[in-house]
């Protein structure tokens, strides 16, 4: 499946990091059938995810469930479970991403960075 890089207009956009990496997706993805409001909801939780992998990894939270909204980790969980009852229970308008944390990451962002 081709990929193309996330549109320049989302990663620019006012509410996103403009030095956020273009994060490949595939052109069939379901992403693009999103609200671009949800993509950049998306994106900016990425982002923020990207930017503090390395001090949860250095925290010991290795394999646990971070919990992003609102361009901070709001907690950190066990199980992905626990980490998705924890975003429902935040819940109303604020939606909630989860992301595995995995040192491999790391070196993902950081060839992202590069091909850039």
């Amino acid at each position: 499946m081709p990929f193309e890089p996330v549109k320049r207009e989302l990663v620019d956009s006012p509410s996103t990091n403009p030095a956020a990496v273009a994060i490949p997706i595939p052109a069939g993805s379901s992403f693009w059938s999103l609200p671009a409001v949800e993509q950049q909801r998306l994106l900016r939780d990425l982002e923020t995810y990207r930017r503090e992998l390395p001090r949860l990894i250095k925290e010991g939270h290795v394999s646990r469930y971070a919990v992003i909204q609102e361009d901070k980790v709001v907690s950190v969980w066990d199980t992905a479970g626990d980490a998705m009852q924890e975003a429902m229970r935040l819940g109303g308008d604020l939606l909630a991403s989860i992301y595995q944390i995995k040192p491999q990451d790391v070196a993902r962002f950081a060839q992202l960075e590069r091909s850039r």
